[in-house]
């Protein structure tokens, strides 16, 4: 049986410390630095086969913070080894993903790795979510579809390139994102539904 971990996402808390670079408006291009020390997922199951398990649909969590655009070029970390943001002045918002990892899952290295909902709120109070598979594959840019948002992306349609940068020494993603063919739709946003799912 699964043992269920329950991770306790305490975005406001996180806004509290690191709020002094609240800026107006959510930017159009920003990175992503994974805290490694917030993932967690679902153990295997004792009855399946363990190698199987191990690489093949494992349902996970975790969280990292937002900073400007060019932030973690060249390979800078952006969370240091106790999972705090390595430049606390830049930091303009917290990020957080849950999903599967799929096909080679946590031992792949180029490829389709895995399926993931995504929220980005800013410390404007902006929110956008996104969802669909990623690729691994270091400079490849992916598009994800935008899914729900608050404030700017509150009936916001259109998608968010990602590109993945690399692991940090720590075990963290790196990521770069940049908003791409956003329009305002006159359908209410379907946020709600998106959270509680």
């Amino acid at each position: 049986m699964f043992t269920k971990f329950i991770v306790s996402i305490t975005v406001a808390a996180v806004f509290t410390a690191v709020a002094t670079s609240a800026s107006a408006e959510p930017p159009q291009s920003f990175d992503v630095a994974e805290d490694q020390t917030s993932f967690v997922f679902f153990p295997i199951d004792e009855g399946l086969n363990h190698q199987a398990a191990d690489v093949h649909f494992h349902q996970f969590a975790t969280q990292g913070y937002i900073y400007p655009a060019g932030t973690l070029a060249d390979g800078f970390s952006g969370v240091t080894e106790q999972g705090h943001p390595a430049y606390p002045d830049k930091v303009i918002g917290t990020w957080s993903s849950n999903g599967w990892n799929v096909a080679n899952g946590m031992q792949a290295t180029t490829g389709m790795w895995q399926i993931t909902r995504q929220k980005f709120e800013f410390v404007s109070g902006d929110i956008l979510i996104i969802k669909g598979p990623e690729k691994i594959s270091p400079t490849t840019t992916i598009t994800r579809q935008i899914i729900g948002g608050t404030g700017e992306f509150a009936n916001a349609t259109g998608v968010l390139l990602q590109e993945f940068l690399g692991f940090t020494d720590f075990g963290g993603s790196s990521i770069t994102f940049t908003l791409d063919q956003i329009e305002e739709s006159d359908a209410p946003s379907n946020l709600s539904a998106t959270l509680i799912q």
